[in-house]
C-alpha cells in the first residue's frame, strides 16, 4: 500500500491491490464525484516521473543533508529521489538506506523507469546495518535505455548506468510501483483526511 504525500495531498492508488467490491472505473468515478472531490493527476508512473526528473524549475544546488522542505531547490541523492515520488503521491522515508527497503528487489536485466538504483556513496558517506560489505550512500533513478538521472555534486545528471557504476559500486534495485496498468495519483479533498491507501479504500466503501 501507498503512503500520501501530505506535502502534496496526493496519494497514489493501485486498485488491484486494494480488492474493492466494484471495478476500476467505478472507483475512479467514486473518487472524482462529490462529496470526495477527489482531482486525477495521472496515471502513468514511469513516463511521469521521469518526466519531472528532466523538467525541473531551475537547476537545484546540491547539498549532503539538505532538508527535504529545501527540495527541489535544495537536494541530495535521497531527498531528491523523496521528491519525486512525493510528486507521484508516494512518501518514501528520507536515506537511501531506508529507501531501499521499500518496494520489491528487482534483477538486473529487468530495471523499468521509475526502479531506484542503490550504490555505495562517495568517500565515507555511506552506511550499512547488519552488513559491513553491503553498505548503502547513493540512490538514482532508472529512466530509459540503461540511463539513470540522479542528484550529485555536479548537480542532477542523467547519465548511463555504466558510467555511474564506473565511480560507484552497485548494491540494489528496487521497484516501489509494480507497473503503470494500475497506478493512479489523485489530489485529495483536504477535508477528508487521507494517510494512504487504506483511507482510499475506506472512503470509497463509505460512497458506493
Amino acid at each position: 500500500m501507498y503512503r500520501a504525500a501530505r506535502n502534496l495531498n496526493r496519494c497514489a492508488v493501485s486498485f488491484d491491490r486494494l480488492k474493492l467490491p466494484v471495478s476500476m472505473k467505478r472507483a475512479v468515478e467514486i473518487l472524482q464525484a462529490p462529496p470526495l472531490n477527489f482531482e486525477l493527476e495521472w496515471d502513468l508512473f514511469g513516463r511521469k516521473i521521469i518526466h519531472f526528473a528532466r523538467h525541473l524549475p531551475k537547476p537545484p544546488t546540491y547539498r549532503r543533508g539538505a532538508r527535504l522542505a529545501e527540495a527541489p531547490d535544495t537536494v541530495d541523492c535521497s531527498s531528491f529521489i523523496w521528491w519525486l515520488y512525493s510528486l507521484m503521491g508516494i512518501e518514501l522515508e528520507r536515506y537511501s538506506i531506508d529507501q531501499r527497503k521499500q518496494g520489491s528487489p528487482v534483477k538486473v536485466g529487468n530495471v523499468h523507469p521509475g526502479d531506484l538504483v542503490f550504490t555505495t556513496g562517495s568517500r565515507h558517506n555511506h552506511w550499512n546495518e547488519d552488513n559491513p560489505e553491503m553498505t548503502i550512500g547513493h540512490v538514482a533513478l532508472a529512466t530509459d535505455g540503461g540511463h539513470v538521472i540522479h542528484a550529485t555534486r555536479r548537480g542532477v545528471v542523467e547519465e548511463d548506468v555504466k558510467t555511474l557504476l564506473s565511480r560507484r559500486e552497485f548494491r540494489d534495485i528496487r521497484r516501489v510501483v509494480p507497473g503503470d496498468d494500475d497506478f493512479f495519483t489523485f489530489t485529495t479533498n483536504p477535508y477528508w483526511e487521507v494517510r494512504g491507501t487504506l483511507d482510499i479504500y475506506r472512503l470509497i466503501l463509505q460512497n458506493l
